[in-house]
Formats: C-alpha cells, structure tokens, sequence
C-alpha cells in the first residue's frame, strides 16, 4: 500500500488559479476523504486525477466537473450543481461490466467530484494506434463499449461525449466506457424532441456563415451558451448537440458510429481543412466514403452509416437494435445458399 501523502489544503479549488482544464490540485491536496496522488489529464472543465481513499484503502481515480456558468445567465449555480450532482448520483447506481464504476459523489466549491474506479489500460485510441489490432477485434471491443451505453440509457443517462478517448481497453482485456463528465439524465419530453426537429428545418441552407456561428468553438465563447450546450469533442458530435439542442440516445448512438468508424479505418468520419469544413460535413451527413480496405462487412458498415445520419429520425430506434444489427452474422445463410444452388 502506497504511503499516504499528509492532507493539504484545498485552495486552488476555492481562491486560487488553476489551469485550463485543471482544477489546479497537487499532490497531498483533499477532496473530502480523498488525497490527491496525480493528475491523469485534463478531462473536461475541472480535470481527472489519481487519488486514495484512506477508508476503503485503495486508489481511486477521481473526477472533478467545474460548474462554468455567468452571471447573466439564467442558470442559477446551485441548479446547475444539482443538475451534474443528480447525474453523477445515476452513474454511482450503475453497475456494468462495460461501465467503469463510480463509488462516491460530492461537492465542494463549484465542483462536482466522481470517485470512480481506477482502471489500467490504454484508450481506445491508443489500443488502435499502439496495437494495430485486427478487425474483429475492433469490432468486439465496439459492441463491448455499445452495451455498456445501452446499460446507461437504460438507467436513464445520456453520455454526451463518447469517443475513442473515453472508451477504456483494460490491461485484463475489458473494454469499459469512462468520461461520463458531461452525461445527464435522458428528458423524456417528446414535445422538446419534436421542438427540436422543427427547429432544425426551419434552418435552411447550411452556409459557412451558419456554420461558424454554432460551431462548438462560438459555444465555448459565448458566455451567454446554455451550460447543456457546451461538451463533447468536434468530429464524434452530432447534428443536434452542434446547436445546443436537447440531446438523446441517439445523440449517444451518432457519436459511438462516428467511433466505430474510427475503430475500423483509422480515420475520422468528417475530414476537413478546418472546423467550419468538418461542422459543415457534419450537419448535413457528409461522411466521409469509406476506403475500401480494410473490407468491412456490407451489413455493419450499413448499419454504421445510419447511425451517422444527420437527422436522429434516421438513425436506429435504440442503440441496442444497432448492436443486434453488428452482432448479425450473413454468412452462415450465404454458405446454405451456395450449397443450395450447389445441389441445384
């Protein structure tokens, strides 16, 4: 067991000045009962950090989420606080395999923090880019990662940011979803969904001018932005969250698509010169054509496009009929067919 550090104060978190993306915490530094060891990155506004918990004896790792509203806004600090807390409260009452475990949840300051499971491995990213694994390989860890969403769906949570980097390859081999940071409770208001759509068709044309103007960027910007508005990375984004819209499942499934096609070809689904280019890409379903090699299956990478569709009327129903679609297996009818015609 690792020495424990002796407790120091916390204040970076309350008067002092962090570094973007940082709450600023050094080792020794408390959250609660938790001292600080390491930082592990910056994940999200308030970052992520290696830390110990005297009374269960055992390293954690511990995620901080910054409460980033202004004053003029209509967002009140305490209900953005209850917001992040409810949700992080769902996570800790989640249990998947697939879904690294939160233990605990609190506040302090203008943070929420999520002591969760400390997981080795190495991202999804990096299990590509280190390990050239095959593509069934690819594949498996992308159905192990979809129903470790589907699992918080069903719990009622809504990821918001999936994407290579928040997808965890165990080193005992288990694939299991992490950075729920920005995730909340899923609305079940079919009204704000349909609101949603009008909404998007009462845009129009998607001109640059558009485009620049709710790009995830201007959001980051704008201090007067919705806090729900803001999170998630360019590229894995969907249509909706681009414009600060009510987000859903199949926000979640448009996101885990454009991974899964990262996981198969080793490129992002949107290219582009610039942000405004891969926005623009994006928000009208312009994916990028799949190169031919490696050859993915005819039915997965239908299957992936749909999930891609700029319009979430288009994609799957759930995230679950898209991993029904991925585990189906044609060849077992293509081999009785040739026999057939074979005997014929």
């Amino acid at each position: 067991m690792e020495k424990k550090p002796e407790p120091a104060s916390t204040d970076d978190l309350t008067g002092g000045k962090p570094s973007p993306g940082s709450a600023g915490l050094r080792r020794g530094d408390t959250i609660g009962r938790y001292v600080i060891l390491a930082e592990l990155g910056e994940d999200g506004p308030g970052g992520i950090y290696k830390a110990f918990d005297p009374d269960m004896d055992r390293q954690i790792a511990l995620k901080l989420l910054r409460i980033q509203i202004s004053e003029d806004q209509e967002y009140q600090l305490e209900e953005a606080r209850d917001r992040l807390l409810r949700g992080a409260q769902a996570l800790a009452k989640l249990s998947h395999p697939n879904v690294v475990s939160a233990y605990d949840v609190g506040t302090i300051s203008d943070y929420v923090f999520v002591a969760m499971e400390l997981v080795e491995g190495k991202t999804l990213r990096e299990w590509i880019e280190d390990l050239s694994p095959s593509q069934n390989e690819a594949i498996a860890a992308l159905q192990a990662a979809g129903h470790g969403i589907a699992a918080a769906h069903e719990a009622g949570l809504i990821h918001c940011d999936i994407k290579p980097d928040n997808v965890i390859v165990g080193n005992d081999g288990r694939v299991q979803v992490l950075g729920f940071g920005l995730a909340r409770l899923a609305s079940r208001d079919k009204k704000r969904a349909q609101d949603r759509q009008t909404q998007s068709q009462e845009l129009g044309p998607l001109t640059e001018e558009i485009v620049r103007e709710f790009s995830v960027q201007q959001h980051l910007r704008d201090p007067a932005t919705p806090i729900e508005a803001i999170g998630g990375e360019p590229g894995y984004m969907s249509p909706e969250q681009y414009f600060g819209q009510e987000m859903d499942e199949k926000s979640d499934q448009f996101a885990f698509c454009a991974t899964l096609y990262f996981a198969l070809y080793r490129k992002p689904a949107f290219s582009g010169a610039s942000l405004a280019e891969r926005t623009a890409k994006i928000l009208h379903g312009q994916v990028d054509e799949p190169p031919l090699h490696p050859r993915v299956p005819t039915h997965l990478r239908r299957a992936m496009m749909r999930g891609l569709s700029a319009d979430p009327q288009d994609r799957f129903g759930a995230i679950e009929d898209l991993l029904s679609e991925m585990a189906r297996n044609p060849h077992p009818v293509r081999r009785r067919l040739l026999w057939v015609t074979g005997m014929a």
